[in-house]
Parts: structure tokens; C-alpha cells; sequence
């Protein structure tokens, strides 16, 4: 047994035969691990290029959202901003609250993904919206969000993708997928004043002796109808 254990023939293929294995396994973890991150890096990039295209090209929906070209005649409705985009209604106490599901106005609107080319019959926020989602991957899902709190607005993509990865998804039980988030802000400088000077000359208006909040609930209610 002593003459057995003290030869060293075959040590070296019996050690290869232990640590390859792990090796192995090691640089395919590795290697998983630089593919997810890869394709999380890809989708967060994918998600804040969609939220960026879908803000700048916010005040004209004939804009093309990779460029921004448009034709001289092509805008939107003179008052859109009051019927559909809801922003001088929020300033007023009273407007421009709630959540949009398809074509009026509210706090928020969005729209689910993967989505098709923009339906003529929705809002025009919804069809802004869908412009630029149907220029997304199909392997993406989730929704886009268009959301404005008084002066405030922004454009958020919430995107989910699956990574097929069955052999993973038995050991741990769950589904390996990839999650991210990115949001933009839409900048008016020329909009935003004008909307100042439009809140002031309303208050002035509507100035009564009830105070502040009279005049901006009343304020409010002249646009409500101004809207419709």
C-alpha cells in the first residue's frame, strides 16, 4: 500500500481531473455574468434613448423621432395643450388630475408595450407615445409613461426583457430577466413662459373676494370649458 501511495505517476491528469471541472464552471459563470450585464447596459441605453426621442419631438407629433425633420405644414391642433396635453388645466386647483386609460386628459398617460403603429382614434399623447414604442424591439416589454405635475414633465420607459435561459430559470426557480427604467424631461423654455404669463393674466382675471383659491378654481373652469 506504502509502495502504491508513494508513486507519482498520474498525478498530474489525476489533479487536471480535479480542477478543470471548476475551472470550467468558473469561466462559464464568468461568462454568463459578462453577457447579463452586457445586455442590461444594452436595454437601459435602449430605454433612455426611447424617453429622449419621445421628449424632444414632444411639441410636434409629425416630428421623426430619430431626427426631428418634419414638413412645414405639419402640426399639431392650435389647443392641444388644453384639450389633450392637460398642462395649463394643471396649474388650476381642480384640473388636469387623474390618470388617463385612453382619451382624456389627466395626470398621467400611457401607453403598453410591445406596441403597433399609433391608432388615429387615440389621444394625441397616447399616439406620441406609440410612435416611438413601435420603433422598439419586440423582445421588450412593459409600458411608456407621459406624466406632468404643475410645470413638471417628463417621459418615463419602463422596460422588461426576458433572457431565455431555461437551464438557469429550473435551478433557481425563477425567471432571469432584465428590468430598467429611464426617464426624460420635457424642456419648453419659450412654452413655459408663455404658461406663466397665461396663469398670471388668469388670476388677474379672476381675482374675486373669495382669494386665491377662487380665482384659481374659477380660472380652472374657464379653461375646463374652453376645452371641451
Amino acid at each position: 500500500m506504502k509502495r502504491i501511495c508513494s508513486k507519482e505517476e498520474g498525478y498530474f491528469t489525476l489533479e487536471a481531473s480535479l480542477l478543470l471541472p471548476a475551472v470550467f464552471v468558473a469561466i462559464l459563470v464568468l461568462m454568463f455574468l459578462c453577457l447579463y450585464f452586457y445586455q442590461h447596459v444594452l436595454s437601459g441605453q435602449t430605454a433612455a434613448v426611447a424617453a429622449e426621442r419621445i421628449a424632444y419631438s414632444w411639441n410636434n407629433s409629425s416630428k421623426e423621432s430619430r431626427t426631428g425633420e418634419y414638413k412645414e405644414s405639419e402640426y399639431d391642433p392650435l389647443y392641444w395643450r388644453l384639450t389633450d396635453d392637460a398642462l395649463l388645466q394643471s396649474i388650476f386647483s381642480g384640473a388636469g388630475t387623474g390618470t388617463e386609460t385612453g382619451t382624456t386628459s389627466s395626470k398621467e398617460v400611457q401607453t403598453e408595450l410591445p406596441t403597433g403603429s399609433a391608432e388615429p382614434a387615440a389621444a394625441l399623447t397616447v399616439r406620441k407615445l406609440q410612435q416611438t414604442g413601435k420603433e422598439l424591439p419586440a423582445v421588450f416589454n412593459g409600458r411608456l409613461v407621459y406624466s406632468h405635475q404643475m410645470l413638471k414633465r417628463s417621459i418615463e420607459a419602463d422596460l422588461t426583457r426576458e433572457l431565455p435561459v431555461s437551464p438557469l430559470n429550473k435551478i433557481t426557480g425563477g425567471d432571469w430577466g432584465i428590468n430598467v427604467r429611464a426617464v426624460s424631461y420635457i424642456l419648453e423654455p419659450a412654452e413655459w413662459i408663455r404658461t406663466i404669463e397665461l396663469a398670471r393674466y388668469y388670476a388677474a382675471r379672476f381675482q374675486s373676494d373669495g382669494g386665491q383659491a377662487t380665482s384659481q378654481h374659477e380660472a380652472g373652469e374657464v379653461l375646463r370649458r374652453f376645452a371641451k
